[in-house]
């Protein structure tokens, strides 16, 4: 008795580090995919932006200029984001 009770106590141990393991695998997996998501490239959605308003789909080429305005805030993408609002105020 004292053994099969000895025994239940290893496997139940056994089956907590299990479930723990793959708790945190998924974890893992979920940061790396939001990494993914988080990466955008600036000079290509400006690129868009321009040919928009080139193709003159400028309801279009001002919605982009807005998303381009709140998704790159970094003084970096500065120069981008006055030129994506000269080009929204061309349309307007």
């Amino acid at each position: 008795m004292v053994n099969e009770l000895k025994n239940n106590i290893r496997r139940s141990g056994h089956a907590i580090w299990l479930f723990i393991l793959v708790i945190s695998q998924f974890l893992v997996s979920g940061l790396a995919a939001q990494q993914t998501v988080l990466y955008r490239d600036a000079e290509a959605d400006f690129s868009n932006l321009v040919k928009e308003y080139e193709q003159g789909l400028y309801g279009r080429c001002i919605r982009s200029a807005d998303k381009f305005k709140a998704v790159y805030k970094e003084p970096v993408f500065e120069q981008f984001a006055l030129e994506a609002e000269f080009y929204k105020l061309k349309q307007g």
